[in-house]
C-alpha cells in the first residue's frame, strides 16, 4: 500500500489501464521478463497475474506504449509502491526544502528516502540498462 501518495491518476488514464491496447503491451512485457518482478524476482503465477503491475519508467509515451514496451517495466506489487513512495517522498521533500515551516511528516519523508536509497538506485540501473544507457 503506498505510504506517500501525491495525486491519484486521472481518470481518463484509469479508463485508458482498461483498454485492450494497454492490456497488449502489459502481455508484451510479461513474456519478456518471464512473468518475473524486475526488482524483486518475484514470480507470479502463469494464469493469474494479479501481483504483477507494469510500471512506466518514463511517462514520455503513456497512453502510445506499443513499440516503446522498453519504458515499461515489471514490478511486482510491493515493489511498485515502494518505487513510487520512493519519488513522492523525494518529490514532497524537494517541493517543501525551502519551507521556513516543514511539514509534520517532513521527517519522514526524508528517513524513507535515505532507507531505500539501495533500492532506488537498483531500480535507475535497470532501467538504464533497459534502455541502452
Amino acid at each position: 500500500m503506498r505510504k506517500f501518495k501525491k495525486v491519484d491518476c486521472t481518470k481518463e488514464y484509469r479508463e485508458y489501464l482498461k483498454s485492450p491496447e494497454w492490456k497488449e503491451c502489459c502481455k508484451v512485457v510479461w513474456k519478456r521478463e518471464n512473468y518475473k518482478c524486475q526488482m524483486c524476482g518475484y514470480i507470479d503465477s502463469y494464469d493469474e497475474w494479479n501481483d504483477l503491475q507494469v510500471h512506466h519508467i518514463c511517462s514520455k509515451h503513456r497512453f502510445f506504449e506499443k513499440g516503446y514496451e522498453n519504458e515499461l517495466m515489471l514490478l511486482c506489487s510491493e515493489c511498485h509502491d515502494r518505487i513510487h513512495d520512493f519519488f513522492d517522498a523525494r518529490d514532497l521533500v524537494k517541493e517543501h526544502k525551502n519551507d521556513r515551516e516543514k511539514p509534520n511528516d517532513f521527517s519522514k519523508w526524508i528517513a524513507f528516502i535515505n532507507t531505500n536509497q539501495a533500492f532506488a538506485d537498483s531500480y535507475f540501473n535497470i532501467a538504464k540498462k533497459q534502455n541502452g544507457y
